[in-house]
């Protein structure tokens, strides 16, 4: 069995690590390192689930240039414990650690 993991999960915990933003170039690189790294885990990172992700959350992200930001006064969605509350518990435990163990 293949567990999807989609782009909201992986955009939320890579601006949490990193305030700066993220490429889609990045996004797709660190999905090739999740799929390598954890056995049976599709990420999706197309270009219509970004869109999708930032579209649904503007609260949270934002389109700066060519790059995903953090969306201004977004620190609190940021937070480690409003992470794994709300985003980090959609994700069974021990392929969210498997995921975050990557991302770091």
């Amino acid at each position: 069995m293949c567990y999807y993991v989609d782009t909201f999960f992986v955009l939320a915990n890579v601006l949490a690590r990193s305030g700066e933003g993220v490429t889609i170039k990045q996004l797709k690189e660190k999905r090739r390192n999740i799929e390598a790294s954890v056995a049976s885990v599709y990420v999706d990172v197309s270009l219509n689930s970004i869109c999708s992700s930032i579209e649904l959350h503007p609260d949270m992200f934002r389109w700066k240039q060519d790059v995903v930001a953090r969306a201004e006064n977004s620190e609190r969605y940021f937070d480690p414990s409003y992470l794994d509350e709300y985003v980090n518990s959609m994700v069974p435990g021990d392929i969210c650690s498997d995921i975050l163990q990557v991302l770091a």
